[in-house]
């Protein structure tokens, strides 16, 4: 029996090299508008995560990019599973849209690498500050321009003057968003 327990006591040392190993985790980041004042939008940068089974180490940084420009850094926390970052955008004369990413790229010394990237972008919309100057604009339209486009384009005589009109028939065509007139050639 002796013999049988050397043999289990036996460890094998190797030259063989650390091979290293790669952790990833995705990110997901949402910006949520903050304050917006005559010269800035105030954006709090929030990015989710899992951790992984092997936590991150001391000093792990997030990259927070703003479309795809690096603008700060936040350390990986000891506990949790979210971290912010706050930033503040000068409004332009337009109002622009920016989109949010964030990238985790971090190594040991064994070599062992932490890596996770944003699948999506998230977007703010920064109000510009003369929206129509330069034609960027909103995109909104104002409702009370729809109403009734027809009459509208002609200083609001058509109903009028087609339902009168000899050869038409005039039925009205109407929509939640537009009010117009069909007419069709009799």
């Amino acid at each position: 029996m002796s013999a049988n327990a050397a043999a289990l006591t036996n460890t094998v040392i190797t030259n063989a090299p650390w091979v290293p190993f790669e952790w990833n985790t995705n990110l997901n980041v949402q910006a949520q508008p903050g304050a917006l004042d005559d010269e800035s939008l105030a954006v709090n940068v929030v990015t989710s995560f899992q951790r992984p089974a092997n936590d991150f180490p001391a000093g792990t940084m997030v990259q927070i990019l703003r479309d795809g420009v690096e603008i700060g850094e936040v350390e990986m926390p000891a506990t949790g599973t979210t971290i912010s970052f706050p930033d503040d955008i000068a409004r332009a004369a337009d109002t622009q849209v920016y989109r949010y990413t964030a990238v985790l790229n971090n190594s040991d010394a064994l070599g062992d690498t932490w890596v996770g990237a944003t699948a999506t972008s998230s977007p703010i919309i920064v109000t510009g500050t003369n929206p129509g100057a330069g034609g960027g604009g909103t995109g909104s339209l104002d409702p009370g321009s729809v109403i009734n486009p027809i009459d509208s384009a002609i200083g609001g005589s058509l109903t009028s003057a087609l339902s009168g009109s000899v050869g038409y028939d005039v039925a009205p065509l109407s929509s939640p968003n537009v009010t117009g007139l069909l007419s069709s050639a009799s």
